[in-house]
């Protein structure tokens, strides 16, 4: 069927990702906003973050886990597909 080879699959998947970066992107400015009009402003302390070691292990544990779960997209069959 037109449409359902590996490059519509992969147009499919990197909208769906773009959309769902944008959603968190969105929610990030606008907590920073909602914090800062209540006289929080976390922008600096943000951008100057450092993790100590057991937040930068579980940061590195959900990044694996989430770009694992990108690529297995591209490795499945798509569902009713031969």
């Amino acid at each position: 069927m037109p449409g359902d080879g590996p490059e519509s699959r992969l147009m499919q998947a990197l909208a769906a990702l773009a959309e769902q970066v944008w959603v968190l992107k969105d929610r990030q400015v606008v907590t920073e906003k909602v914090l800062a009009a209540r006289g929080i402003d976390l922008q600096d302390e943000i951008e100057h973050f450092q993790p100590d070691a057991e937040l930068a292990a579980q940061l590195d544990e959900q990044r694996q886990h989430f770009i694992a779960s990108v690529m297995a997209s591209f490795r499945d069959e798509p569902a009713g597909g031969s």
